[in-house]
């Protein structure tokens, strides 16, 4: 048997069911409620995801962008702030997109809190302006840091080198993290975006996709860890077990999907609390095998429950969300 914490599993967290909510523009310097309020309530329930509002163009060339920056490390509603910039065209080897939703992780906040591993690099490039009109970036100016890992984005131009991977009205997404997705546009790497949807087939009305856009901008964390997980540390065969709590949170509910095609059969363990069974019942849905609850957790007949349920063969894989005692019981389930 393997037990992993899924917190070891990738550099991001898992965070539960999202949903969109408009992120308000604020003046340059004034730390914005809306954004304040959003990450507060994204701490605490861990089901927030916010469509950034675009920025309107000043001219053919130049953009007005927006962006969610912080200059030093702390509480989100105290060191968030709204920065309206310029943005000029793309260099060769860049790619300009306008996004179009970006979630809002754990990861995240622990990032602005100073407290995650990953800190990305804080820099004045968003000051400085191609428009002759635009004020110069001061000296005091202080380096920023655009928050947010994951997003998905609308190409909007491309430079001369990067014509031949992408075209204008693409969809992509963060082929990396740390690269700032809390904005309304960004020139990026052609190395650093996935592209998720061509524009021909959107124009043609060939794209099968079922993703819509809130799927798409929650694509690179949640389920490719869920995926790391079940492809890493175990040969899973199909008709194997694993078990998890937290099953539905955003990495629990990808670990259902993931494994059912596979063949890879799973026990996810639920809180019980009011409202529990219409969880488990969309769990069901989704693909899920068996669900407890953590109430029934370190009971003798729960064991025996499981014993039947795998016909007596090992749980070989448990993965962790939670910590504490239920984890502990839902380890020697193993």
């Amino acid at each position: 048997m393997t037990f992993i914490s899924r917190r070891t599993a990738t550099l991001h967290n898992p965070v539960a069911r999202t949903l969109i909510r408009p992120l308000h523009h604020h003046r340059h310097t004034t730390t914005p409620a809306a954004a304040a309020a959003a990450a507060t309530s994204t701490v605490s329930q861990r089901r927030l995801l916010s469509s950034l509002s675009s920025g309107g163009n000043g001219s053919k060339d130049i953009i007005r962008a927006t962006a969610l920056v912080y200059s030093e490390y702390g509480r989100p509603t105290e060191v968030l702030k709204v920065l309206k910039h310029t943005l000029a065209p793309p260099e060769d080897d860049e790619v300009q997109v306008q996004f179009l939703a970006a979630p809002i992780n754990p990861a995240d906040i622990n990032q602005i809190e100073g407290v995650y591993p990953l800190k990305p690099p804080m820099t004045t490039h968003l000051y400085s302006s191609s428009s002759p009109s635009s004020p110069s970036p001061s000296s005091s100016d202080p380096p920023v840091a655009v928050g947010g890992n994951e997003g998905v984005a609308k190409v909007t131009k491309v430079g001369s080198k990067a014509s031949t991977h992408f075209k204008v009205g693409d969809w992509v997404v963060m082929g990396s993290a740390g690269l700032g997705t809390w904005r309304s546009h960004g020139n990026f790497s052609a190395n650093d975006l996935t592209k998720v949807r061509t524009v021909e087939k959107m124009t043609e009305g060939g794209d099968s996709s079922s993703l819509d856009v809130v799927q798409l901008a929650t694509l690179t964390v949640n389920p490719c860890t869920a995926y790391r997980m079940l492809r890493d540390f175990r040969n899973l065969s199909q008709g194997d077990y694993v078990i998890q709590n937290g099953a539905n949170s955003g990495v629990g509910e990808a670990v259902i999907q993931l494994a059912k095609p596979l063949g890879v059969k799973t026990i996810n363990i639920i809180r019980n609390r009011p409202g529990h069974e219409k969880v488990a019942e969309r769990l069901t849905k989704l693909g899920a095998t068996h669900i407890l609850t953590d109430d029934q957790l370190g009971k003798l007949e729960t064991k025996e429950l499981v014993k039947s349920w795998t016909r007596g063969h090992e749980v070989k894989l448990a993965f962790n969300c939670v910590g504490g005692k239920p984890t502990t019981e839902m380890a020697r389930l193993l």
